[in-house]
């Protein structure tokens, strides 16, 4: 038969414990209840206070335990991704449109160099100073093409075109302009990084 005082008694234990350590994370709500366990404690089962009293402890260390790293969480800085595997942070984002280019003449009037006279190689990238300033450091999520690094490219806007203006970024593909251009238009997603 099932001895009710101790089923309950039991379950009149756990809980306020588990609510009273959720609620309010301090050593005084467990000395209240403290009394309640020996109050109904029999003289004939010493095991049990001791029995009672594991479970709780476990719970509190648990519960300060996921406050201090919901704290560190919390305090952790805005504005970070991942590039390469390693946290970076950004100034902004923006969402642009994409498209590509090559060294062919008929592409860069320049050559095969930059705006800044720099060779150019992959992760140079054509912007509009307006938006993005020349010798800003980048990362370009979201595009869809198997000649470029999955999960984003590390360029430099090191480049500028007549027909990149406002939210257009060009990246340069050391490719054909036949395989250049499957690249197509794009939307993607650009971060300067700090």
């Amino acid at each position: 038969m099932i001895n009710e005082q101790e089923l309950w008694g039991n379950m009149d234990q756990g809980i306020p414990a588990l609510m009273a350590v959720s609620l309010k994370v301090a050593a005084k709500p467990m000395q209240a209840s403290a009394p309640k366990l020996d109050e109904k404690k029999d003289e004939n089962k010493s095991d049990d206070k001791e029995t009672n009293r594991k479970p709780a402890e476990p719970v509190k260390v648990s519960t300060a335990e996921r406050k201090s790293s919901d704290e560190k969480v919390s305090k952790s800085p805005k504005n970070v991704i991942s590039v390469n595997g390693k946290p970076m942070t950004f100034k902004r984002s923006y969402n642009m449109k994409a498209t590509s280019y090559t060294d062919h003449p008929s592409e860069n009037g320049w050559g095969p160099i930059d705006a800044l006279g720099n060779p150019l190689k992959l992760g140079t990238v054509a912007v509009d100073p307006d938006v993005i300033p020349l010798g800003t450091k980048l990362f370009i999520t979201g595009y869809q093409f198997k000649h470029l690094p999955e999960g984003g490219l590390v360029a430099t806007a090191t480049d500028t075109g007549g027909k990149i203006k406002g939210n257009k970024v060009d990246i340069f593909l050391p490719l054909s302009q036949k395989e250049a251009r499957k690249f197509g238009v794009q939307d993607v997603q650009v971060y300067v990084l700090k």
